[in-house]
């Protein structure tokens, strides 16, 4: 997959194609740590991965957390970590990128035009496909909504979050 933002030719390739195929590393790599055991996502996963998290310790896949699916933890909690998501070695290339995305930034604000024969494609509506990844968990005829599948990590909180960690 191919960088496709406009002012982003330092990404070229990205580094992991989607979440599985980082997962997949992480663990190749001893940086992932499988949780079997069952655990209430009301606030003992958010105990667990704050002790982690602060010890700079493995991300963590909560396989069995009595939510509608597997929780992936701590992903991002560690500058190695979220360098090699991004496929950085340091954060000087990133601040390359944050110029390249500012310049873009800019190009949006001017309008289509901006951006020759790309911008001749604003109208192009996204593509539709029968099957996809994000589809092959099938949680039956229940509604899904995003709070369904997170974990409460303090007690005042507002209610589940599927982003933390």
């Amino acid at each position: 997959m191919t960088a496709q933002v406009i002012g982003w030719p330092i990404l070229g390739r990205m580094a992991y194609d989607d979440l599985r195929s980082l997962l997949r590393a992480l663990e190749r790599e001893g940086d992932l740590k499988r949780i079997k055991a069952e655990v209430d996502p009301y606030l003992e996963v958010g105990e667990i991965v704050d002790r982690v998290q602060k010890a700079q310790g493995p991300a963590l896949l909560f396989e069995t957390s009595r939510v509608a699916m597997p929780l992936a933890m701590n992903v991002f909690g560690t500058d190695r970590r979220l360098l090699k998501a991004l496929g950085l070695k340091s954060y000087a290339t990133s601040e390359k990128i944050g110029a390249a995305e500012a310049r873009a930034a800019a190009r949006v604000r001017r309008g289509p035009r901006a951006f020759g024969k790309l911008g001749a494609m604003a109208h192009v509506p996204p593509k539709k496909v029968k099957d996809a990844p994000v589809q092959e968990v099938v949680l039956g005829a229940r509604t899904w909504t995003w709070t369904s599948s997170g974990a409460v990590h303090w007690p005042q909180t507002a209610g589940p979050s599927s982003t933390s960690g």
